[in-house]
């Protein structure tokens, strides 16, 4: 008991803070201009042209037009290829929301140009998805979430160390 919770190798600010992982394609539709179309999906081959992007507030297990079209099976022929356009202005536009929770650290799933929904197969690491919105110049987003205290300076800094190139 009264041990610390910080050590040599999780930083000092973590001690005190509250997470919000945000998988930003599922999190919040910010900006409609930017949606994902047909042809960015992973195989947009093997999907039907009757390809839409999927309503916010549907029931999850309702199979749109397009799966159905695409076959019988839930998990093989839909799911995976649904999209429902979140992006970085949906983050933006819900940052008094998540301060209000009380969270202090954002943990942004990968937003860099990938086929894929998950992002975790980036094809470059210096660009923002083009359907997550534009490529910003500057660091945007971290001023914005400087303004309402969800990070600090070190905090910036140590999440920034943990995007650079390993190697």
């Amino acid at each position: 008991m009264g041990e610390s919770l910080t050590s040599k190798t999780v930083p000092a600010w973590a001690a005190d803070a509250v997470f919000y992982q945000i998988f930003p394609e599922r999190f919040c539709n910010g900006d409609r201009s930017n949606d994902p179309t047909r042809e960015s999906l992973e195989a947009p081959d093997l999907v039907p042209k009757s390809w839409t992007v999927t309503p916010w507030t549907g029931d999850w297990y309702a199979r749109a037009d397009w799966e159905k079209e695409r076959g019988p099976n839930f998990y093989e022929n839909g799911v995976f290829d649904r999209r429902y356009g979140g992006d970085l202005q949906g983050v933006v536009s819900k940052l008094d929301y998540l301060s209000g929770l009380g969270i202090n650290v954002i943990y942004l799933n990968p937003i860099f140009y990938a086929r894929s929904l998950h992002k975790y197969d980036g094809a470059s690491f210096h660009h923002v998805d083009p359907y997550f919105g534009p490529d910003p110049p500057g660091d945007l987003l971290f001023e914005l979430l400087d303004l309402r205290s969800i990070h600090d300076s070190a905090v910036t800094q140590d999440l920034l160390d943990g995007l650079k190139p390993c190697g």
